[in-house]
């Protein structure tokens, strides 16, 4: 056990309190707070909740990886959020009916219908009045957030300027090349997009025009400009390497096989103050909010009661 205050006697008596309230419901203790209790069938709640969320938006290997981050990292989430909620109630923050309801009516939307809803909340043992519980406290935590960080964080102008003329260097804009593209995909066989290319390619050779041909034969829209990373690596051995105005040779990928048209080679290039000083200030802003962030948790951590198991 990791202990960070020493508790009183009448805490104590709370404490056993509590211990036997988890012990009769059959819950697991995982942390204490102050006075508050956080157990697996909260951790349990939260990840439920927070994947009804994060569905509304992300989806696939992101919402999964997402997911994984927040499972490694439940304990102590659930830690500071209710410290944080905890300061929220003692300085009298509250959030209207109409703000939570708003935030479940966007829930909901992302469901097709109001009994899948239903059902999903069935399925994860959640009623709507947990929903709605939780949705209030995120609603007290991002208000508490504002008015004690977000609020306190300033950016002076100059910073932005200094910042700029010490990077100049790392916020170059690298080597661009664009590229026109034909993709035959692999609808039936490989075989048959491997003989269509082989096809453009000698129409190619007898003088007709690859864009012509593009509109004509290819299953996707032409590359556009792009920088080194962001394509396939094997794509990019070939494309980097072309001459403007030649043509590659075929490139297997798992969509289908390429051909790829070299238009033009866009050369490294200062990017000019007014390009990137938005991008500058959030980045600096977002620095100073969680170096901001982090020291007020830990101021209320300090003056605090919190166990973990």
């Amino acid at each position: 056990m990791k202990i960070l205050r020493l508790v009183t006697l009448s805490f104590l008596l709370l404490l056993f309190i509590n211990f036997s309230l988890v012990s009769a419901l059959g819950d697991k203790l995982i942390a204490i707070v102050n006075n508050e209790i956080i157990t697996e069938n909260d951790k349990k709640e939260f990840m439920d909740v927070l994947f009804l969320q994060l569905s509304s938006q992300l989806e696939g290997e992101q919402l999964k990886a997402e997911m994984k981050n927040a499972e490694d990292e439940a304990v102590q989430r659930l830690v500071e959020d209710k410290l944080i909620i905890q300061e929220a109630k003692k300085k009298g923050v509250i959030i209207e009916d109409r703000e939570i309801g708003q935030r479940i009516k966007a829930i909901k939307d992302n469901f097709p219908s109001e009994t899948e809803f239903d059902m999903y909340l069935n399925m994860h043992k959640l009623t709507l009045a947990d929903v709605r519980n939780k949705t209030q406290d995120q609603l007290l935590m991002r208000r508490m957030i504002e008015a004690e960080v977000r609020d306190k964080v300033f950016v002076h102008p100059q910073e932005v300027t200094d910042y700029y003329n010490s990077h100049k260097e790392e916020l170059k804009e690298p080597e661009r090349i664009e590229l026109d593209s034909i993709l035959i995909k692999n609808e039936v066989h490989p075989f048959e997009a491997e003989n269509k290319i082989k096809d453009i390619q000698k129409r190619l050779k007898e003088g007709q025009d690859f864009s012509q041909l593009r509109e004509e034969f290819s299953n996707s829209e032409p590359i556009g400009v792009v920088k080194k990373g962001m394509l396939n690596e094997e794509i990019e051995k070939v494309v980097f390497n072309l001459k403007e105005g030649e043509v590659s040779v075929p490139v297997k990928t798992n969509n289908g096989v390429y051909l790829f048209k070299l238009i033009k080679k866009i050369p490294e290039s200062e990017v000019g103050f007014e390009e990137v000083r938005d991008q500058i200030y959030q980045a600096l802003f977002e620095q100073k909010f969680t170096e901001r962030l982090a020291a007020w948790l830990d101021e209320l951590k300090e003056k605090s009661y919190i166990l973990i198991k």
